[in-house]
């Protein structure tokens, strides 16, 4: 492949990026659904948007599981935009210490994937970011020796 073809691939990269960080500044609410081999759960919440500059946004989420046992939670959770590196990356800010969770690169116009698995002792986390028209769908996979588990989060305008 010569130069000017890998200039396109960065130029298409760089607008999938800048329309999902688009997506990602609007929203307002946040729906998931968690389903494991012990139990299916759903949550709802408010989703308040900080920017902190061009390329970082704070999540803050306050809602409710609902399952078993109603659960209310926040959760903070910062997005980063590094078009250099061609990335969206994501960490769950826990007591101000941030958790590294995935870097997510465009595969299509309307994808993007993770670069590679979170690992969390001897669990493996990958994600997925679909695009949506009224936000995005945020798709986490998470295998380990104890868990098989699907989530899918639903964040929107």
């Amino acid at each position: 492949m010569d130069a000017k073809n890998l200039n396109l691939l960065k130029e298409e990269k760089t607008q999938i990026l800048l329309l999902a960080w688009d997506r990602l500044a609007k929203i307002q609410h946040f729906s998931c659904n968690a389903k494991s081999k012990e139990c299916t759960r759903k949550g709802k919440a408010l989703v308040s948007v900080t920017k902190k500059g061009t390329h970082v946004l704070i999540f803050h989420e306050k809602g409710t599981w609902f399952g078993k046992q109603e659960m209310n939670f926040n959760n903070i959770f910062r997005w980063t935009l590094d078009l250099n590196t061609g990335v969206i990356s994501l960490e769950h800010l826990r007591y101000n210490s941030p958790v590294f969770l995935v870097n997510l690169t465009p595969l299509n116009n309307h994808l993007l994937i993770s670069l590679q698995p979170h690992v969390c002792r001897k669990d493996m986390y990958t994600g997925k970011m679909h695009l949506k028209s009224d936000g995005v769908h945020l798709h986490w996979s998470i295998m380990g020796p104890k868990k098989s588990e699907e989530i899918d989060s639903y964040y929107f305008f």
